[in-house]
């Protein structure tokens, strides 16, 4: 052994003890350490469970008592738990296939709890569900998934559901995948919108218009200009309502002939022209040209409502001949409320909500005695909702003779969507924080 050597060992020998003894009061430490943290975490998880049954239970209590409106805000304090609480609520979005009313609500009010929540955790558990739950679980489960943070693992599964499913859940599943976008998903809809089968062209339409998907619009159009859109004709609406900015002048044009297929009922020719209005269209001279040759043919029903559209597209002698009658029944009984109230009706409709505030107002005033007419207050509250003066359509909407559920219906109009949006005027529609 050399000297240096000789001299180095009994110093090893001293410190390899205590190094081993300390390094065995560490490895102690340390799973003290995780103890703690598992009890804590344990705790933890108790208590968000307590959180989410009492939640759940003040859920189910509500709506047998009918309470459907307070029911559904409790969602709102499950968001509020946050992501950890999600593997707790997945299995409670399957109420079985005898579940009962309160049950399949429950139900529901946690998938939509769940799919606000957004969480990786319960995606392979939502996909179990959706694959082999009961009816009303797969289609809460397929409503989750269309939230799904994984996109590329879920719309092979969602896909094959599509494929080999039928009724609603065949109907949830096209509606996750058009959420849910991508070009896979495209090519289902540009296969679904040429279909043979009215029922999946109008399925994909329905789809499509749900999910606010623009990704088939040219296939959209092809469905409009061809010979089945007279049985779609709602669905196609209901889709450009949901996508206005793909209303081209392509599209509106193509509903312009639309109006001219002998097969289209004049309640949908109505509702074509009401619908293009109520689109609030940047039409061009060619859309006005062949508008106006529809007021010179067909019944007074549609005559009417194309003269409304061109109204309402800045056209003044469509607006002359529009007023005209109503008019001549206030110059002839300038104390006739009715007269007003329709005057007012047609302003608002082409958008003129300053004349209308004018005539509204009118009919306020001459039938004061019958203070239990609510259309002049609720025109009233419309337009200056339409205006952005909120202040003034509270005060409208406060005054009207009307009922509390009234009031929260009205809260959907597409009129007060901003207005409902701010706190100050929720409590005008009788609406929670």
């Amino acid at each position: 052994m050399s000297p240096r050597a000789s001299l180095l060992l009994p110093i090893l020998l001293a410190v390899l003890p205590a190094a081993a003894v300390g390094a065995q009061a560490e490895r102690e430490s340390l799973q003290s350490f995780l103890t703690r943290v598992r009890r804590n975490r344990d705790a933890m998880r108790a208590k968000l469970s307590a959180d989410v049954n009492a939640i759940i239970g003040e859920l189910e209590r509500l709506t047998e008592e009918k309470l459907l409106r307070q029911a559904t805000e409790k969602r709102f304090e499950l968001v509020a738990l946050g992501e950890e609480c999600a593997s707790l609520l997945v299995d409670r979005i399957d109420p079985g296939n005898v579940g009962s009313d309160t049950q399949v609500f429950r139900a529901q009010q946690v998938a939509i709890a769940l799919a606000e929540i957004v969480s990786c955790a319960v995606t392979q558990d939502l996909l179990r569900i959706a694959q082999a739950g009961s009816t009303e679980g797969r289609q809460n489960a397929l409503l989750v998934l269309a939230n799904s943070p994984e996109p590329e693992r879920v719309i092979p599964v969602i896909l094959a559901i599509f494929e080999r499913g039928s009724g609603k859940v065949r109907e949830s599943a096209l509606i996750t995948l058009a959420s849910l976008g991508g070009d896979a998903v495209v090519a289902v809809f540009e296969r679904a919108l040429t279909d043979e089968d009215p029922g999946i062209v109008g399925l994909a339409l329905t789809s499509l218009a749900q999910s606010r998907n623009t990704g088939a619009a040219r296939q959209v159009l092809g469905v409009l200009r061809g010979p089945r859109a007279t049985d779609q004709v709602d669905r196609l609406l209901a889709y450009y309502e949901a996508v206005p900015e793909v209303l081209t002048e392509k599209v509106s044009l193509a509903f312009i002939g639309l109006l001219s297929d002998p097969e289209l009922k004049t309640s949908s020719r109505v509702r074509v022209l009401d619908a293009l209005r109520q689109m609030q269209l940047d039409a061009s001279s060619e859309f006005k040209k062949e508008l106006k040759a529809i007021t010179l043919v067909g019944s007074r029903q549609v005559s009417d409502a194309a003269f409304t559209l061109l109204a309402a597209l800045g056209d003044k002698n469509a607006r002359r001949t529009l007023l005209k009658p109503y008019n001549d029944q206030i110059d002839k009984n300038k104390n006739w409320q009715d007269a007003y109230l329709q005057r007012a009706d047609i302003l608002y409709r082409i958008r003129d909500f300053r004349g209308a505030i004018d005539d509204y107002r009118d009919a306020l005033r001459i039938g004061s005695r019958n203070a239990t007419e609510p259309a002049p207050y609720l025109g009233l509250a419309h337009c200056y909702a339409c205006l952005g003066r909120f202040k003034d359509a509270a005060k409208y909407l406060d005054d009207a003779p009307v009922s509390i559920v009234t009031l929260r219906q009205l809260a959907d109009h597409p009129d007060f969507e901003e207005m409902r949006e701010h706190k100050r005027w929720r409590r005008s529609f009788h609406l929670q924080d």
